[in-house]
Order: C-alpha cells, then structure tokens, then sequence
C-alpha cells in the first residue's frame, strides 16, 4: 500500500544518480532523451488531440468573462501555472558544466523558456478543446488534478487515456534528472 510510492520515487533517484554519476557523456545522453521523449510526447498529444480527437471548437467560447472571475480563485490557480513552467531554468544548474557558459546559458534559458511557453499555451489549447470550461466546473477533484487523463479520455476515450496518462507521468524522469544534476 503506502510504502510503494516511495519506493518507486527512492529507485528511480537511485537510479538516475548511478546514470550521472557514470561521467558527463551518459548524464548528457540521459538529459537530452527525457526531454527529447517528454518534448514529443506533449507534442504529439496535442497535435493528435486536435487533429483527431474528438473535442469542440465552441469550448473556446463557452467561459465566463473576465469580470465575472474571482480574483482569490484565480490568483491561487496561478501557482499551478507556475508549476507549469518549471523547467525552462534547469540549465541554470548546470552552469558549471557548460562549455562557453557565458555564451550558452543565456541562450539555453531563453530557448527554454520560448519552448515551455508555447508547449505549455499548446496543452492548454488542447485540454480546453477536449473539456471545456463547463467540463472542468464539473470535474470531480481528482480530475481536474489528472488533466492530460480527463483530456485524454474525452479526446480519444478510455482505452487511450489511461496508458498515456502513465506515459505522461514518465515525463517527469526529465525533470527529476535535471534537479539531480
């Protein structure tokens, strides 16, 4: 029961800090995967999401004006927008490990931070034309903490949901690799 989550979370630390320790090639090699399979997977959701899921233009719509918002509510929501866009900095650690440092980070951070805007702008295009305003006001709790899942199942239903709600959930080694570093 309890102890199974924290297990898996000690193994995959273990193991991704044994990758690392092994020399800068592998802790490169391991980095550029996870986010090059994190970067296409999100990427191929979205695209697969609009081009064949079966979600409604209208949803754009169908929300309430910005008057009509609570300022509470909304300004709480911004701290999971925040988590959001965590990443787009993990260069920032390595700096010590940059070659031409002075030059690359700058650069690394910028394009980092382009790239997680407009993917993270990309997904949520992509839930709100699979769920809707209305969707989400209905949503059990639970759901709207497993987004990429209510939006996956509305999409493309259960059957796809699930194991891409798993894969989605893989997509955090990138992360986890990067703080380790």
């Amino acid at each position: 029961g309890d102890w199974i989550t924290p297990t898996v979370a000690t193994i995959v630390i273990l193991v991704l800090t044994v990758f690392h320790c092994r020399g800068q090639r592998s802790s490169s090699w391991l980095q550029n995967t996870t986010t090059a399979i994190k970067f296409t997977l999100l990427l191929t959701f979205v695209v697969a999401g609009i081009a064949y899921g079966r979600g409604d233009w209208q949803h754009f719509g169908a929300g309430r004006s910005l008057s009509q918002q609570s300022v509470p509510i909304a300004v709480t929501s911004l701290v999971y927008v925040f988590y959001g866009y965590s990443g787009w900095n993990a260069s920032a650690y390595l700096a010590g490990e940059i070659a031409d440092s002075s030059k690359t980070l700058p650069r690394s951070i910028l394009s980092g931070c382009v790239i997680v805007t407009l993917l993270y702008i990309a997904m949520n295009v992509a839930y709100v034309y699979a769920i809707g305003p209305e969707g989400l006001r209905n949503a059990e709790h639970k759901q709207v903490e497993a987004i990429t899942e209510t939006a996956a199942r509305s999409l493309f239903g259960p059957a796809v949901s699930e194991p891409l709600s798993v894969l989605i959930g893989l997509t955090i080694l990138a992360s986890v690799s990067a703080y380790l570093l």
